[in-house]
């Protein structure tokens, strides 16, 4: 969609700078502005576009989106009443504005399914609020997951 924006906005952004051009050359007879008007225009239609493809390969290449730290997100999540580590956590995007995560919680002592259940919806609750991350999965756990050493204790 903003690929799409784009080219509308550079073509209508090069209809303008023509008649601009011609205006100056038939007015004060300019005629070297054409040349510039049409340098501005490539120089903005590369900028965006450049731009458009540094945002799909970051998406393609799943990375975390900008203006997103894990590092915070992982502490922010572990402050939460009845977790007491997160681990296996993967923030990526789904589009170029929809950040997506999926994670494991571990959750205090022995709690029932109506606990766990207010914890992963107040962790939910904060993601969106906090990082607008709006698509979340949660695995909730009750003892620490084997095969990871590198759970992040609360």
């Amino acid at each position: 969609m903003r690929g799409a924006s784009w080219h509308l906005a550079s073509d209508a952004l090069g209809s303008v700078g023509a008649l601009a051009a011609g205006v100056a050359a038939a007015w004060w007879d300019a005629r070297d502005v054409d040349v510039y008007a049409s340098l501005l225009v490539a120089a903005l239609v590369v900028v965006a576009g450049l731009r458009l493809l540094r945002d799909a390969t970051s998406v393609l290449l799943e990375a975390v989106p900008a203006g997103i730290s894990v590092e915070d997100l992982v502490a922010e999540m572990a402050d939460v009443p009845g977790i007491d580590a997160v681990h296996h956590v993967h923030v990526w995007s789904l589009g170029s504005d929809v950040p997506a995560l999926s994670a494991h919680l571990l959750l205090d002592g022995e709690p029932t399914l109506h606990e766990a259940q207010v914890a992963t919806d107040t962790v939910k609750a904060m993601l969106a609020g906090r990082f607008g991350i709006e698509h979340a999965t949660l695995e909730v756990e009750c003892h620490p997951c084997d095969s990871d050493p590198g759970a992040h204790p609360a």
